[in-house]
């Protein structure tokens, strides 16, 4: 994991450079956006330089970075195992029928694509660190619909939730507000995001010393239309 991610850091830097060499070469009137792209590109290399490090020397961003790893795995894995069926207990509340499948990891699964460890590293350090004087930037993905633009952000919402427990076990309050514009994604997105704190909530009450006793927890609003509010 480590020499991808640091190959990852390379190869994009490698390509600044071969960038900022062909400035030169272009025509003038291009030349004065070229140099503002670069320094740019500079700029978010430079972040997630610093997000690496904090994982490699920081014990809090290294907890909530493996942790967060391991919690987008397993939500991976379960999501896409079938269904079991609903059927009503004594009391009439509706549980699954049969015993929890087991989650194996598949050894070709679980890689990040090289821009969603870019993204989670370069937002790292404002997530870890409430007072970074980065926290303030709006950050953008830009990347074609099934491309994993959620995975991406679901990964950096796991390291937001675990290091906010990680300073402060007793910290339970709001930490992660997703919106979207149309209704049905909304349904679609809080399936995607509740898989990731039912596994959340799982590694959190097998650590209580570290991550609190309060439990992990997701609300949708979705309106009259869907819902009866």
């Amino acid at each position: 994991g480590d020499a991808q991610v640091e190959k990852v850091l390379e190869l994009y830097a490698q390509w600044i450079n071969d960038r900022m060499a062909s400035i030169d070469d272009l025509p003038v009137r291009y030349q004065r956006a070229a140099r503002e792209h670069v320094k740019k590109c500079t700029e978010a290399l430079e972040r997630m330089q610093e997000g690496w490090r904090l994982v490699q020397n920081n014990p809090l961003a290294a907890r909530a970075f493996q942790l967060a790893n391991f919690a987008m795995l397993y939500q991976q894995i379960r999501s896409r195992l079938e269904p079991r069926d609903l059927i009503k207990d004594k009391h009439g509340v509706y549980r699954p029928d049969g015993a929890h499948p087991a989650a194996t990891p598949d050894p070709k699964g679980g890689r990040w694509r090289a821009f969603q460890i870019a993204f989670i590293l370069a937002s790292l350090p404002e997530l870890v660190d409430p007072t970074h004087p980065k926290r303030t930037l709006v950050d953008l993905i830009f990347f074609p619909t099934g491309g994993g633009k959620t995975e991406a952000y679901l990964g950096a919402s796991a390291i937001s939730l675990l290091a906010r427990r990680l300073r402060n076990p007793g910290d339970a309050g709001t930490d992660t507000l997703m919106r979207y514009t149309l209704r049905l994604l909304t349904a679609q997105q809080f399936l995607r995001a509740s898989s990731l704190i039912c596994v959340l909530e799982d590694v959190r009450s097998g650590m209580e010393d570290e991550l609190g006793t309060a439990p992990f927890g997701i609300g949708v609003w979705l309106g009259g239309d869907s819902t009866p509010n």
